[in-house]
């Protein structure tokens, strides 16, 4: 598996996941939410999705699109993503994705008690066979729950 230039959108803290073409036509779009506003470390986000041949072997961008609450306290979130194929190959990625400035400002767009942020993981994604891809999302953070992280 490689990553390249279509749209494939994944949204966390919140976790709505999207996948988009280039043409920014949707593909597959899920949520997923946090009960009491905590994340906790035993509860990876799932998501699945059938990929038809029309979107194999093309370029995809995969985005994580964060929503957090006010009052979030760390400066970055720690995660890891790992997509399996349908040979049941795994490909995971560390990330490491910046939430406040060096200044400790929140990074994203605000509103009310609420923040967006859209990070990209990387630009260059290409999934190489048709059928069902599966997608987790796993806390690397030291602390559990993580907090704060609301749809």
């Amino acid at each position: 598996m490689r990553f390249t230039k279509k749209l494939f959108f994944i949204t966390l803290l919140g976790l709505p996941m999207l996948l988009i073409s280039c043409n920014t036509r949707k593909i597959y779009s899920e949520r997923e939410t946090f009960e009491n506003y905590r994340w906790f470390f035993d509860l990876p986000v799932v998501f699945e999705t059938e990929i038809s041949k029309d979107y194999i072997k093309k370029p995809l961008k995969l985005f994580i699109s964060i929503r957090y609450i006010q009052g979030f306290p760390y400066k970055e979130l720690k995660l890891r993503i790992s997509i399996t194929d349908p040979n049941v190959i795994m490909n995971y990625k560390d990330l490491s994705i910046p939430i406040m400035s060096e200044d400790s400002k929140y990074i994203g767009e605000g509103a009310g008690d609420y923040w967006d942020l859209d990070y990209e993981v990387d630009n260059n994604i290409v999934l190489d066979l048709e059928g069902k891809y599966k997608i987790e999302i796993h806390s690397r953070m030291k602390e559990d729950p993580v907090n704060f992280i609301n749809t």
